[in-house]
């Protein structure tokens, strides 16, 4: 009877051994793919949720066994969004020729670089009431430095676009493939704290084992509603600062639009346009061999150097100087500036008057305006929000003159660290802010240290659009002698040798705004 009682007590043992290896250490071995399970004792499940009923859950585990666990035997649900190729699990089930070649490039050129881009392709597809947009990176990780590539962002508006992230995933060096969880993508508010800009967004993502020898694939699109106020215009970055051995755009637009196309860099390849049998147009561009870049201090931003392409459609200028004139109706001045203003001012009183009103009155927040809007608020809605970009604040300032009888115009400006300094035909999403022009003098009214007469350096030397003349003009760069630093030093020794320096300084143009926003600190601070 001793003989049974043994055998029965090492075969009971020995099942609980195997089942503990196969829920625990396998699932944490390899990659996972699918819903997830924690228990409260530790172990975890991989695979498809199937059913939660009143006090139980049915769990299909990735091996196929379906798993009926109690509901208070299970700490947290993780439940994982299908993904295309979510059922890849190894190299060897991969379908996708793409990945498949990429997975075959030979990096060994690159070993100075963090990571290398293998493949950027870019799709731009307009229709009828809307656009697409999407772009898929394959991306090699090299060394430690690299892996912050496995860090990503993409922008969209969130009352005009639908994003999706349409799969993550990464390949790793011995052949699993890891695809990425939601828990691992955050949607945020660019200008969360500015409600009255609230539109832009940003949805990051963590790639799954960015580590060195890792192969990174995913893909993000954004499909967008089409009206006057979200006009067709994306720019395109086909450089990196790391390398990129080729980067595509595919753009495709219905054949009796005309989508307007400029690149940066000579090394372009353009094909096209081609017109398919659907009477679709359809252009093909394609940069090679892009070396990345080394930083180094003083060097121009990183905007301004990478090879971009932006593709655009045409927007009429004159109905969109009929709409800003209709815009600039502004029922009443504010009544700050009403005490201000006294019958025998001269002209340049006025000017100062309005302009320091709003610089004074209104906050200024550095959002450009094609993160926003090509159209501005109302000027009404301005004053009583007393916040503004700086299009919005320009905007202000032309409608104040036209209620006061003062001639002016609005000039829309680029910002010259994004380049480039002109592009056409005329989108307003081209530019980033906005001046005033009166005669010969350009009104730039964005924060409160801003002087009268000052334009901002990014502004400087550009070519901005005249809304109301219809016309480019040459936004002027200012002389030296006013973007400078004067200092003035007077030395004194006495009979008894004690030496007494006496020093002033005069700052102008951008050192003047740097001086005038210092505060003196508090005892405690």
């Amino acid at each position: 009877m001793k003989r049974p009682w043994i055998f029965m007590l090492i075969f009971v043992f020995g099942l609980s051994g195997c089942a503990k290896r196969s829920t625990v250490k396998e699932v944490r071995r390899l990659p996972y793919r699918g819903d997830m399970l924690y228990l409260r004792n530790g172990e975890e499940y991989d695979g498809t949720l199937k059913e939660i009923r009143e006090n139980q859950v049915i769990f299909v585990t990735r091996e196929g066994e379906t798993v009926t666990i109690p509901l208070d035997s299970i700490q947290a649900i993780d439940i994982q969004k299908r993904r295309e190729g979510y059922w890849w699990k190894t190299t060897n089930d991969i379908s996708d020729s793409t990945l498949k070649n990429a997975l075959m490039e030979d990096v060994s050129s690159y070993s100075y670089a963090g990571y290398v881009n293998i493949l950027k392709v870019t799709d731009i597809e307009a229709e009828e009431g809307k656009y697409r947009f999407s772009q898929r990176v394959i991306r090699k990780i090299l060394n430690k430095r690299g892996e912050e590539g496995g860090n990503n962002t993409f922008y969209y508006k969130k009352d005009l676009d639908i994003p999706s992230l349409d799969f993550g995933r990464t390949i790793s060096r011995d052949g699993f493939i890891y695809h990425i969880k939601d828990i691992a993508i955050q949607d945020a508010a660019v200008y969360a704290r500015i409600p009255l800009y609230n539109r832009l967004h940003e949805r990051k993502f963590a790639m799954p084992e960015a580590k060195p020898g890792n192969m990174l694939d995913f893909k993000y699109s954004i499909i967008s509603r089409r009206t006057y106020e979200n006009p067709l215009y994306y720019r395109v970055y086909f450089g990196d600062k790391e390398p990129v051995i080729k980067a595509t755009v595919n753009l495709k637009y219905p054949g009796g639009e005309k989508i307007n196309l400029f690149v940066s860099h000579a090394k372009f390849e353009i094909a096209g346009p081609q017109q398919s049998e659907e009477g679709e147009k359809a252009y093909k561009i394609i940069f090679r061999n892009w070396p990345g870049v080394v930083e180094e201090p003083s060097m121009p931003p990183l905007t301004k150097v990478l090879p971009f392409g932006i593709f655009f459609e045409h927007i009429d200028s004159v109905k969109y100087r009929d709409s800003l004139l209709t815009l600039s109706e502004l029922k009443e001045l504010p009544q700050g500036l009403n005490e201000e203003l006294k019958s025998d001012s001269t002209l340049m009183d006025t000017l100062e008057s309005c302009f320091y009103y709003i610089t004074q009155n209104i906050r200024f927040v550095d959002i450009p305006l094609n993160d926003y809007s090509p159209y501005p608020h109302l000027p009404d809605e301005i004053i009583i929000s007393r916040v503004a970009n700086s299009f919005d604040k320009a905007f202000l300032l032309y409608s104040i003159l036209k209620k006061l009888g003062i001639k002016s115009t609005l000039v829309l400006v680029p910002d010259k660290n994004r380049g480039p300094e002109d592009i056409t035909p005329f989108t307003p999403l081209f530019y980033a802010g906005a001046v005033v022009q009166v005669d010969s003098i350009y009104l730039n009214p964005e924060d409160e240290f801003q002087r009268f007469g000052y334009i901002s350096p990014r502004y400087q030397g550009t070519i901005g659009f005249d809304v109301f003349g219809l016309k480019r003009v040459e936004i002027p760069l200012l002389p030296p002698d006013q973007e400078v630093v004067t200092v003035r030093r007077t030395v004194r020794i006495d009979s008894v040798g004690t030496v007494y320096i006496n020093e002033e300084r005069e700052y102008r143009g951008v050192y003047e705004r740097a001086v005038r926003g210092l505060k003196r600190l508090k005892p405690q601070e």
